[in-house]
């Protein structure tokens, strides 16, 4: 992947702050002061380089020189069109058109002239059919740096272009192309299985509730799936939730073992948080996401936050990448025992294998550090400073966790001797 920078000048409570992109980030600290709103911009930037967003730069290269059928976009033009963006977007994404989000994305695409150079030409290709009809069909031929390709006319020609310059920038961008990038923002449950009205209302408030029911209702469609896979994500499923979820008659069940069907809407909140992650997993294994996911630990018992972290990374090793807020010291301390793992399978595979045995792990069950970005947000004379966490072969560093718990462990002492106190003095 190639290396990828965030400078946020300003945005929200966030100031002067930089941090990079990876495919797989954990942001935590406190409270109300960016956490999300760094994670929509890492939404925003896989986003952005979708085809009905990338007609708009491409339109007007098009329009500039029709005659030649040729045109340049250099590296500085894609980064400007990605700033410029980034605030109409995010004003529309939060519901709130006085918010300034003022950012510069740097990047390069690794070539010399710093710039793709695309040609084309239409032409109308003639195929028989099975009934021995010759039959037309609109033809562009392609030519994106050096690289020759045919494509099927779809809409129209800006359409087309736009389509196959999304798939070469996120391939060298990110080295993946993300089919769909889903937005699973904080106080999702509550959507799970409303109705109509409710939808539309929140919705028109703010952008990301739009895109969130938008992707949940995608996610419950079987588009594709790896036959492969699909006996270990629902055998996961139902070990995480105690059933299976289904969707029928613009409704969302959860299905129990005894084969008892109760509605999500009755569902405990656990479950309707996390049913839209789990429907994306179930009906979409082959395809490549980029999940932005906002505190998965939300209303999850501890031991179902471990399950889930376990999931998360068999996804990630398949072929999804995550984007996630967190506050929860179990879910971090179960990615840094899966980076610990990770690192014991590079150095020694039948280690490895031993301990998913000893213990009973699935071997989809680790994480590499080199793949993953921590960092923790604090305010330091009032100001928010984002720090970035080094991770090692131990795990990220959340010291402040584990500060945490030490001076509530010290505190249940003090207590403690202050009672035995008590009961000595009363005998």
């Amino acid at each position: 992947m190639k290396e990828i920078k965030v400078v946020i000048n300003e945005f929200g409570p966030l100031k002067n702050v930089e941090l990079e992109f990876a495919p797989f980030m954990i942001f935590t600290g406190e409270s109300s002061i960016g956490k999300s709103y760094v994670n929509y911009l890492m939404y925003y930037l896989t986003s952005a380089f979708t085809t009905e967003r990338l007609m708009e730069l491409i339109d007007k290269k098009v329009e500039e020189d029709k005659r030649s059928q040729s045109f340049t976009i250099t590296e500085d033009e894609i980064r400007r069109w990605l700033n410029d963006g980034a605030e109409p977007f995010m004003r529309s994404f939060v519901g709130d058109e006085s918010l300034i989000c003022n950012v510069n994305f740097i990047f390069s695409l690794g070539r010399e002239d710093n710039a793709l150079n695309i040609s084309y030409t239409h032409r109308t290709s003639k195929k028989t059919s099975v009934d021995k009809v010759l039959m037309g069909w609109d033809v562009l031929e392609l030519c994106i740096n050096n690289q020759k390709s045919s494509a099927t006319l779809l809409l129209d020609k800006v359409f087309t272009l736009s389509n196959a310059i999304e798939r070469i920038i996120k391939i060298t961008l990110f080295e993946k192309n993300f089919e769909r990038p889903v937005i699973l923002p904080p106080a999702r449950g509550a959507l799970v299985n409303a109705n109509y009205s409710l939808k539309q209302s929140i919705g028109k408030a703010a952008g990301m509730y739009d895109y969130f029911l938008r992707d949940y209702d995608f996610g419950k469609k079987r588009v594709i799936l790896d036959k492969n896979d699909e006996q270990f994500y629902l055998s996961r499923i139902k070990e995480l939730i105690g059933g299976d979820l289904v969707s029928d008659k613009d409704a969302e069940y959860l299905v129990l073992s005894n084969g008892q069907r109760i509605n999500l809407n009755a569902a405990a909140s656990s479950i309707k948080e996390i049913s839209p992650l789990l429907f994306y997993i179930k009906n979409w294994s082959g395809v490549n996401l980029s999940i932005f996911f906002e505190e998965p630990e939300a209303h999850l018992h501890p031991d179902m936050q471990i399950k889930l972290a376990d999931l998360i990374a068999a996804c990630f090793n398949k072929n999804m990448c995550f984007s996630i807020t967190t506050h929860s010291d179990y879910f971090i301390q179960r990615i840094n025992q899966l980076i610990k793992l990770g690192e014991i399978r590079k150095r020694d595979e039948e280690t490895f294998a031993s301990i998913c045995k000893e213990r009973e792990l699935n071997r989809r069950f680790y994480l590499e550090k080199e793949n993953i970005k921590a960092y923790y947000f604090y305010r330091e004379d009032k100001k928010v400073v984002i720090k970035d966490l080094p991770i090692g072969e131990q795990g990220i560093p959340f010291a402040t966790f584990f500060d945490t718990i030490k001076n509530l462990s010290e505190r249940d002492n003090y207590i403690n001797e202050k009672w035995e106190e008590l009961n000595t003095a009363s005998l």
